[in-house]
């Protein structure tokens, strides 16, 4: 087993250089996560202050609420891969942990979106297309499919003696649970893709997590029928990654959660680097820095007078005479021109490209 770096068991690997984010200890502070007023600790767990929560996980490029046209056609997005930027969240595994012991409205709900944009209430919002995993009070669990906002189409109900959590969420001895779902493409054949959509659930609040079997779940055709208003087939499969992942409280400001992750994830993949299992405050609170790449490159340019990083500048046959202070024309020599460049992103979605250019007269001859 590994562990994230909030110490909840990864069930598949981060993939290479893919998207990840972590609930912080201070989510109001982070600039990636979007969510009505939280009240609550880190320690103890967090509350929403509206009936009707969304909670939405950006990118690491970040996203603004209209950056995709409302009628972004699906035939061109299912060809990209993606919905906004190839940084959009496609093959993840989201994760939360959740107490509903004060929850008194019994049609309450818990839901994980992922491969959209914003939801709205405009219909035909094409960028509101998702998979959506729905855990009911009761136990039980559902997927859900939008080809666009406002047209969806549900599986049945599992039960909740299949799902595992039991009958009642609300009457839970132990309190806490938690659940993941996974969603990633799959080869179907013929050179075309299909969705893979699972459930794992930690019954116990133990890190001991099970794979909901009748949850497993492939679309690969055939689940709705509303496509077509958005250029895709009728039935037209989600392929695609979205810039936003979204955790969804509904019905009741008692269900306390923590511990929400987003990963990319390589299904299947193998656990290379093993992940550290605290999240240190700097990382909770999102006060760092990360250098994405640096390289310095040296060049001998040559025999030069003068020496630039472009040639030479031209100098004057007649120049006048030395001032005071004035060293007169350098001897000539081997010139190397030495460059160092990093490209370093931080959490507050600021980039800087750093470029330091150096000219260094060595081995002057004497």
């Amino acid at each position: 087993m590994v562990n994230g770096i909030d110490a909840v068991q990864m069930i598949n690997p981060t993939a290479v250089g893919g998207e990840f984010w972590y609930l912080s200890t201070e989510p109001e502070a982070d600039p990636r996560f979007n969510a009505p007023k939280l009240i609550g600790n880190y320690t103890d767990g967090f509350q929403v202050t509206t009936d009707t929560a969304f909670m939405t996980v950006e990118n690491s490029i970040g996203y603004s609420n209209g950056s995709v046209r409302g009628n972004v056609n699906h035939a061109f997005i299912a060809s990209t891969g993606f919905l906004y930027s190839s940084k959009d969240w496609r093959d993840v595994e989201m994760t939360g942990y959740f107490d509903c012991r004060q929850v008194i409205n019994p049609n309450a709900r818990i839901q994980f979106f992922a491969r959209s944009a914003e939801i709205t209430g405009e219909r035909q919002w094409c960028p509101g297309s998702f998979y959506m995993g729905e855990l009911a009070m009761d136990g039980r669990f559902r997927w859900v499919k939008a080809q666009y906002w406002l047209s969806a189409f549900q599986k049945d109900w599992i039960s909740a003696s299949s799902v595992g959590l039991g009958a009642d969420l609300t009457q839970r001895v132990s309190g806490w649970f938690g659940i993941k779902i996974v969603i990633h493409n799959i080869d179907i054949g013929d050179g075309r893709l299909g969705v893979q959509l699972q459930l794992y659930v930690d019954k116990n609040n133990s890190n001991g997590w099970t794979l909901v079997g009748a949850a497993d779940l492939i679309d690969n055709g055939g689940w709705g029928a509303d496509g077509k208003p958005c250029g895709g087939y009728a039935d037209q499969i989600i392929t695609w990654g979205g810039p936003l992942a979204t955790f969804k409280l509904e019905g009741d400001t008692s269900i306390i959660f923590n511990k929400l992750s987003v990963r990319e994830v390589d299904v299947g993949g193998t656990f290379t680097t093993p992940a550290p299992t605290a999240q240190s405050k700097a990382a909770a609170v999102g006060a760092f820095q990360r250098v994405v790449g640096m390289v310095t490159f040296r060049y001998r340019v040559g025999i030069s007078v003068i020496p630039t990083c472009i040639g030479e500048i031209p100098t004057d046959p007649d120049p006048p005479p030395p001032g005071p202070g004035d060293p007169g024309e350098p001897p000539p020599g081997n010139v190397f021109v030495e460059m160092s460049l990093a490209h370093r992103y931080d959490i507050n979605r600021q980039t800087t490209t750093i470029t330091r250019v150096e000219e260094m007269i060595t081995e002057i001859a004497t």
